[in-house]
């Protein structure tokens, strides 16, 4: 799988990750110190809302870097710890860049047409 920096927190619970060395990351207090969640917020960033995050801007550097997407996309599933790729689209929100990332990919693919 192509490497990626935000491909750092493996899925645990609701509140916690495994960071790359094994330890448990509780990701409110994570959120707090890196400015994404005010000392006193009850709520903020979830590990959900990573995930999701995670997966779009790791397609959207594939897209850009020119990297088979469709060829890595179970790579990709794996990493998230989805047995089954459906289980990975819930996590493709579809943004206007990366929307425009695939139709650029999908109208490079087709043969030019003339009338």
């Amino acid at each position: 799988m192509p490497q990626s920096p935000e491909l750092q927190l493996l899925p645990l619970r609701a509140r916690h990750a495994f960071n790359r060395m094994g330890r448990a990351v509780d990701v409110r207090q994570v959120s707090r110190e890196v400015g994404l969640r005010g000392s006193k917020d009850s709520h903020g960033p979830r590990l959900h809302d990573l995930r999701h995050r995670l997966a779009v801007t790791t397609l959207l550097r594939w897209y850009r870097n020119g990297i088979d997407v469709e060829r890595h996309l179970p790579e990709l599933a794996t990493y998230l710890g989805h047995a089954h790729m459906t289980d990975t689209y819930w996590y493709l929100t579809a943004t206007p860049e990366l929307l425009q990332q695939a139709l650029l990919r999908a109208e490079q693919s087709q043969p030019e047409s003339r009338p």
